[in-house]
């Protein structure tokens, strides 16, 4: 097995490079929305919620179909026709319920206000680096493509799916910083490069106790 931190290259490595291909989307978007009228904001962007939706279900698809990011599935009507679990069926149910309200808040106009907890932490993280990294990014999708290539392959067909959603949340909200174009580019680049420091020291976390714990699993079987 790999050495701590040859594992946390590698998985740095990795985030690095989802974190370009989020960027070269992220232009693909700037330059469609490059018009006198959007820049006055007077035509607002109206894809936000497209673009943080299309990213989980494309990393789902790459989990479930190719074999270098997950199960890689033979047969795609396996995927339908395969028993559902009743745990399977409630992490599907809270994901789906997590998702259109991550929906629902995206967006310029939005009903559902964000909690105490979370504006103390924008307080917070404002006060320290002047320019505050993304919740979905340090939080959920740097972690997520941290610990993936941590896992061994019979984890990552297991629970990889999840940690792909994740991963496409991440990259979405990337895309979804660039879109405000009132927003200096400056700013938005340091935005990412925080989440990417703060999301990496998160990884490291992860993927040390998944290491701790499953090294110990082995152990405890082979004796």
């Amino acid at each position: 097995a790999a050495r701590f931190g040859e594992q946390f290259l590698r998985s740095l490595g990795w985030t690095v490079a989802a974190v370009g291909v989020a960027l070269l989307g992220a232009l693909v978007v700037v330059g469609i929305m490059s018009s006198p009228l959007a820049m006055e904001e007077i035509d607002r962007f109206r894809g936000v919620r497209v673009i943080l939706a299309l990213p989980p279900l494309i990393a789902l698809c790459l989990y479930l179909f190719d074999r270098r990011f997950g199960a890689g599935v033979e047969r795609p009507r396996d995927v339908f026709l395969s028993p559902v679990l009743a745990y399977q069926l409630l992490a599907g149910i809270v994901i789906v319920a997590a998702g259109a309200l991550m929906l629902v808040r995206s967006g310029n106009e939005s009903d559902v206000s964000p909690s105490a907890f979370e504006l103390s932490l924008r307080h917070a993280l404002t006060a320290v680096l002047s320019v505050r990294p993304r919740f979905k990014e340090f939080v959920i999708g740097f972690p997520a493509m941290m610990l993936l290539p941590a896992l061994a392959m019979r984890h990552r067909r297991t629970i990889g799916w999840l940690l792909a959603l994740a991963i496409g949340v991440g990259v979405g909200d990337v895309i979804d910083t660039f879109s405000h174009l009132h927003t200096p580019l400056a700013v938005s680049l340091l935005r990412v490069v925080y989440g990417i420091v703060i999301g990496a020291a998160i990884g490291a976390l992860f993927i040390w106790l998944y290491r701790l714990f499953a090294y110990r699993r082995v152990a405890a079987t082979a004796r």
